[in-house]
């Protein structure tokens, strides 16, 4: 008998696509944007360090909400305002964690 466990390698918040980027964005704010109002940027964490974080950064906009997600498990939402903006934190990690995400692993600072 083989009792040999075999892990799925685990996808980085840069590779969420454009479906699952409009589904948790619902999640949080309770509305689906459009391709024409939704702004995705990503940072690798090499790249991020610019704008002051050491991990991966996913930044999700639809004027004015905004969710900014860290590979070590930060999640920001707030307004462009940067008002904080209260959500379900339960679903929104739920969902990063059934999309087998690389997401809360700080000795993994990268998310690689």
């Amino acid at each position: 008998m083989d009792l040999t466990i075999t892990t799925t390698p685990k996808r980085r918040i840069l590779d969420l696509t454009p479906d699952e980027v409009r589904a948790l964005f619902a999640l949080t704010f309770g509305y689906a944007p459009t391709d024409q109002t939704m702004e995705v940027d990503r940072y690798p964490a090499v790249n991020a360090s610019a704008i002051g974080f050491h991990h991966d950064c996913l930044i999700i906009t639809d004027r004015p909400y905004r969710i900014q997600l860290l590979s070590d498990g930060v999640v920001l939402v707030n307004t462009d305002a940067i008002r904080p903006v209260s959500f379900n934190a339960w679903k929104v990690v739920g969902y990063l964690n059934s999309l087998g995400l690389h997401f809360g692993d700080t000795t993994n600072p990268a998310g690689l």
